[in-house]
Order: C-alpha cells, then sequence, then structure tokens
C-alpha cells in the first residue's frame, strides 16, 4: 500500500486526493490515522501532500487543480509566469473552473468562465495551463496596457504567440463581454506586419518619451548607406536627424556582444549617423528623457 501511495506522489509532485487513497482500498479512518501520525499533511480539501516532500510552486499549482476539480486549468497571472513572460509575477495559484462548479479554496484566485474551447488548454507535466493565447486573452481583463504591450512582445519574442493568429483569435471569438479585449486589440493591429520588438526595455524607453510629450522615434529601423547597401536594424531612429538610440538589455554586457555593437556604431558613425545608447539602469531612472529632450531643443 505505501508503495501504491508513493507511487501516485511521484507523479504528482508528492500529492495525492483523498479519492486516490480510497480508490487503493483505504478507507476513512486509515486516512485520518494518516493525517494524525504526519504521514500526510492537509494541502485544500481532498488534496494531501506526502511528508518529505518539498513545498514548490508546481506542486502549489497541481493541488489547486485537483481541489478545484475536473476541467480547471492553471490561469491568468500563474499561466502568464508558467509561460515565462516579462514582467509577470504570481503570489498565489490562479485557476479556472467551469462557471457551474463551486470552488474557494484558500490562498487560491479562482476564476469562472462558461467557456474552455479547443486548444485553450495545454498539458504541461502534471499541470492543465492556459494556452499563450487564452493567458493574453484572459490577462487583458486585468494588465494596465503598459504591462499588457510588455507581455504580449514578450509572448511574440518567445515564439508562444504570433500576431496574426491571435488576432483571428479574437476575430473569430468576439470583442465583446471581455474587459480589455479593445486594448489588445489596438496592440495587435499596431503590430501587424512588424517585427518583433527585441526587448520589453524598447517599450519602457518609448512610453517615458510619450510621457514626456517628446517625438517618438521609428521603432526598428533599417539604415541603409548611399548605395542601398544594409548598414545595421537598430532598435530607434530619427531619421532627419540621422540619430539612431540603442536600448541596451543586459545580454549586450558580455564582452563577445560588446564588440559587436562597437563594429556597428563605427560601421554607422562612417554614414553619418550619430548614436546615443542607453541601458536598463537609464530607462529605469528616466535620465534618457532630459538627453533626448535637448537634443530637439538644441536641433
Amino acid at each position: 500500500m505505501d508503495e501504491a501511495i508513493a507511487t501516485i506522489a511521484r507523479q504528482q509532485v508528492g500529492l495525492v486526493t483523498r479519492s486516490q487513497l480510497l480508490g487503493l482500498g483505504l478507507v476513512s479512518e486509515q486516512i485520518r490515522r494518516l493525517l494524525a501520525h504526519g504521514r500526510v499533511e492537509r494541502v485544500h480539501p481532498g488534496v494531501y501532500r506526502i511528508a518529505g516532500y518539498p513545498r514548490i510552486w508546481e506542486q502549489c499549482l497541481l493541488a489547486a487543480l485537483l481541489a478545484a476539480g475536473n476541467g480547471s486549468c492553471v490561469s491568468f497571472y500563474a499561466a502568464g509566469v508558467e509561460w515565462e513572460l516579462d514582467t509577470l509575477r504570481a503570489d498565489r495559484p490562479h485557476v479556472t473552473v467551469v462557471h457551474a462548479q463551486v470552488a474557494r479554496l484558500n490562498g487560491v484566485v479562482v476564476h469562472r468562465t462558461r467557456l474552455i474551447a479547443p486548444g485553450d488548454v495545454i498539458k504541461r507535466g502534471p499541470l492543465r495551463v492556459t494556452s499563450p493565447y487564452r493567458t493574453l486573452i484572459d490577462l487583458a481583463s486585468v494588465l494596465p496596457p503598459s504591462q499588457l504591450e510588455d507581455v504580449l512582445d514578450s509572448a511574440v519574442r518567445k515564439n508562444l504567440v504570433s500576431i496574426r493568429q491571435l488576432i483571428t483569435r479574437l476575430e473569430v471569438r468576439g470583442r465583446r463581454g471581455v474587459r480589455g479585449i479593445g486594448e489588445l486589440a489596438r496592440l495587435l493591429e499596431a503590430r501587424e506586419g512588424q517585427r518583433k520588438k527585441a526587448s520589453t526595455l524598447q517599450n519602457r524607453f518609448r512610453r517615458g518619451l510619450e510621457t514626456a510629450g517628446l517625438p517618438i522615434p521609428e521603432e526598428e529601423y533599417e539604415i541603409w548607406d548611399q548605395g542601398g547597401h544594409f548598414l545595421a536594424r537598430v532598435d530607434f531612429a530619427y531619421p532627419d536627424k540621422k540619430v539612431y538610440i540603442e536600448v541596451d538589455g543586459s545580454h549586450h554586457e558580455t564582452r563577445k556582444q560588446r564588440q559587436a555593437d562597437m563594429t556597428r556604431q563605427n560601421r554607422l558613425s562612417r554614414a553619418g549617423w550619430v548614436p546615443f545608447r542607453y541601458d536598463r539602469f537609464d530607462v529605469r531612472d528616466g535620465s534618457y528623457v532630459g538627453e533626448i529632450g535637448a537634443l530637439f531643443r538644441t536641433g
């Protein structure tokens, strides 16, 4: 019997349910003894952690799913964390259940939906998680526009979704009935046919200029020489001033990348382009705004 319980626990990150224990032939009194002797610990009603297993995030998610019942899935912030979307954090599990289910679980945010369409849920190990497409649609209802923009670009950059397919998904689903769908649609329309954003820093940089009321540079701008030869693609550019701007993330800190950046900068300087470079700390403290503002005050 102990081996049978251990087998289930190994498949479920150290968890076992009451129904599974009963299915192995245990009776209620035996389960009570397991609890009394500390061999199992109650996590949610009918869900137990086997003694000795560490408490980890995946275990918290699975415990919530097991307690919420069939058809439930990890969703919203927790799903975004599972897909490793930039800027998202989850301090507790989020699960979605079909509308008729009743699920109130301590320490768990329970969302209800009337419809989970085919393809909305993907199996990831022992977890059922909303697909990146469904996750973005869900998050559109709870995130502020700036963070929704960052999350969307992160999903595209990681090849989790495509702009075209997400637009199609919204067209099929319709835009009524979910708060934030209009904002997501606006972001998608602005990105259709564009290249992926290189980093979330670009959005933060651009929003800083917007807040300061400064002209917005062209993003992902391609620079060519007078002979029609491609020189580089830069994060931002003011072509009429022959000024380009690079916003460097942490990957620019390696020696190899610094050398590549210097070589490209020299090539663009020979072609008459003036560089402005900022790192993530400059973007965070907003120090670049004054310098870009001075560019326009002085011409």
